[in-house]
C-alpha cells in the first residue's frame, strides 16, 4: 500500500504512514499514483523546531551579571542580539550603561574620600 500524501511505501495493514505521518485510507491505490506534482517530503522534526520563533525577553541573568561584575557585557550582547531578540538587546544594553554610570560614580566618590583622607596629617589634633 503506497500513501496518497508522499508515495512512500507501506504495510498492507497500516492504518497510517510510516514516512509522513498522513492517515491511509482502505482505499489507497496498491501501486503509487503518478502525479504532474513532484512529491515534497515533509521537513524533519528538527527543520521545524529550527523555524520556530525566539522568544524574545529580558534575560534576567544576563542583565545582573552585568549590573554587579561586567558592564561590557550588556553593551556586547546588545550587539549579538539587536536582530533576533530587540527586547533582550535593549535590556542588556540599558543595565549595561547603567551599570558603567553607578560604576564611574563609585569610583568618583572612592577618589574624593582617598583625597581627603590623603589630605589630613595624623600628627595634628584636632
Amino acid at each position: 500500500m503506497y500513501c496518497s500524501s508522499c508515495g512512500e511505501k507501506n504495510e498492507e495493514n497500516a492504518q497510517i504512514c510510516t514516512n509522513c505521518g498522513a492517515a491511509l485510507s482502505s482505499s489507497t491505490h496498491s501501486e503509487p499514483e503518478q502525479s504532474k506534482e513532484p512529491i515534497q517530503p515533509e521537513p524533519m522534526q528538527e527543520e521545524k523546531s529550527a523555524q520556530q520563533p525566539v522568544q524574545d525577553k529580558a534575560n534576567i541573568g544576563i542583565n545582573i551579571i552585568t549590573f554587579c561584575f561586567m558592564p561590557l557585557l550588556g553593551i556586547i550582547m546588545y550587539f549579538v542580539w539587536k536582530g533576533e531578540k530587540p527586547i533582550a538587546a535593549k535590556s542588556a544594553l540599558m543595565w549595561g550603561l547603567i551599570a558603567i554610570g553607578v560604576w564611574i560614580v563609585f569610583y568618583i566618590i572612592i577618589g574624593i574620600f582617598v583625597g581627603i583622607a590623603g589630605s589630613i596629617d595624623p600628627t595634628t589634633d584636632f
